[in-house]
């Protein structure tokens, strides 16, 4: 929020369950609502509609992410988008460590102690499907884009399941048939 408020200027609002993170970012001036994603939905109403929602690591550790997705439309000013990072669980090291028979949580990362749903590259655009999103850009995060910068962006469109460490997409709402 700090980045988008001072490079940006956007006016930024959040919702965060862990209370000593909600209290940084009050400290610093930003408005949080001290709830879980999956039941403050209802309380985001009264702040918005926002221009774009932004789920940074978040759907993973919701029991149904699905249903937040659905849920966010709500939340949406017309024309609005999400931006949504997930990270992919079948990509080359997470595949190798669980060859090896390594499959060891930790505090951070794609193995986190605290997810309850992975992700594939397939999976997460079927989540942003069903979720009532239609994708309008992807990015892969993996090493080689983190040492090698934008030039490396290419490959990770080549297989992006085993390449990519996190997948972020841009998305709209899908339109409404009727």
């Amino acid at each position: 929020m700090e980045l988008l408020h001072s490079q940006r200027g956007c006016h930024c609002c959040g919702i965060e369950f862990d209370p000593s993170t909600a209290e940084q970012a009050e400290k610093k001036g930003f408005r949080v609502l001290r709830a879980s994603i999956e039941n403050g939905a209802g309380e985001l109403l009264k702040l918005g509609p926002f221009d774009h929602v932004i789920f940074g690591d978040v759907l993973e550790h919701t029991v149904n992410p699905e249903k937040v997705l659905n849920e966010t439309h709500q939340l949406l000013a017309p024309g609005g988008s999400i931006i949504v990072s997930l990270p992919n669980i079948v990509s080359l090291m997470s595949r190798l460590k669980i060859l090896l028979g390594w499959w060891n949580y930790t505090d951070m990362g794609i193995m986190d102690r605290t997810h309850l749903r992975f992700f594939s590259y397939k999976s997460a655009r079927q989540l942003m499907h069903d979720g009532g999103f239609e994708v309008e850009r992807e990015l892969f995060v993996s090493p080689l884009t983190f040492h090698g910068g934008r030039l490396l962006e290419p490959v990770q469109h080549f297989r992006p399941n085993l390449l990519a460490n996190q997948f972020i997409f841009k998305a709209s709402p899908l339109p409404i048939s009727r």
